[in-house]
C-alpha cells in the first residue's frame, strides 16, 4: 500500500503507513510530508471489518484530491479481525 500511496502522491515525499489491526475495525495511519514545505499531511482512516466500510477519523488539511487519492487506493484493499484462537 505504501508503495502504491507513493505512486499516486507524487506532490508527497516519506509516504508512510501504519497499519494498527483491531477486534472490529483496522486503523490505518498515513502520513506525508510535503515537496513544497507544507501542507504535509496525517490521516487516520478505519475500516469496519464485518461490512468493510470506510470512515475517515481525521485528515489535517484540507484537500479533497488527498482524500479521494486517499480513500481510493485503501478501499482497494481488505482488512480481516485478528484470529483469536485460544
Amino acid at each position: 500500500m505504501e508503495e502504491q500511496l507513493q505512486r499516486v502522491l507524487p506532490n508527497y515525499k516519506n509516504v508512510e503507513v501504519v497499519v494498527i489491526p483491531g477486534i472490529t475495525h483496522t486503523n490505518i495511519r498515513i502520513f506525508g510530508d510535503s515537496k513544497a514545505g507544507f501542507d504535509d499531511f496525517i490521516s487516520d482512516i478505519f475500516i469496519y471489518h464485518r461490512t468493510q466500510e470506510i470512515s475517515i477519523a481525521r485528515l489535517n488539511i484540507k484537500k479533497e484530491s488527498l482524500l479521494t487519492t486517499l480513500l481510493d487506493v485503501v478501499s482497494t484493499y481488505t482488512f480481516l479481525p485478528l484470529n483469536n484462537s485460544n
